[in-house]
């Protein structure tokens, strides 16, 4: 898991920004704040032989109640395929209607199957969690993740990309940083 993306992979830029992407975003997160900031980019790699992640919600980064009001957009991107054998993450439906379970079955959860170039949006309210990695090969994806305005980030824009950086940025990615 490696963070600071935008500056060791600046093609991601084009993820961030993706048109599809923030036009599903912003009418879910924004009646709920002044603007939509950028939570985190992380590029993730499951190693083959690797074991599956403990299920959770990245909204647990915020221990409070959330009165049903989204506060978090995950969108995963897929460098390599996902496939339940190399480790896709998995996605419990209808679990953000729950209370967490770190204990859920993992029998009612479905793979995010994906060929390389696509993209998974949930919910950060929703439980997920990577898959274990049963091949021999390494599976690659990109977590966008964008959160109301009025929230501390889990990673610190302005530490991750500082002015001297963030200057040579597009205008659009600028204000979500």
């Amino acid at each position: 898991r490696i963070g600071s993306v935008l500056t060791k992979a600046p093609s991601v830029q084009v993820l961030v920004l993706d048109a599809l992407v923030l036009s599903i975003v912003e009418p879910i997160l924004g009646p709920h704040c002044d603007y939509v900031q950028l939570n985190l980019v992380q590029a993730v790699r499951v190693h083959g032989g690797e074991r599956g992640q403990a299920p959770h919600r990245d909204e647990e980064m915020w221990p409070c109640a959330k009165h049903g009001v989204p506060w978090l957009i995950n969108v995963m991107w897929a460098v390599d395929d996902f496939t339940p054998e190399n480790g896709a993450t998995r996605l419990w439906p209808n679990s953000h209607r729950d209370e967490l379970d770190r204990f859920i079955d993992e029998g009612g959860s479905v793979p995010g199957t994906m060929p390389a170039g696509s993209a998974c949006l949930f919910m950060g309210s929703l439980t997920h969690a990577a898959g274990a990695n049963q091949t021999l090969s390494g599976r690659t994806g990109i977590i966008v993740s964008y959160c109301l305005g009025w929230l501390k980030t889990y990673e610190n824009q302005f530490l991750a990309y500082p002015p001297s950086v963030a200057r040579d940025f597009p205008h659009e990615l600028q204000q979500l940083i």
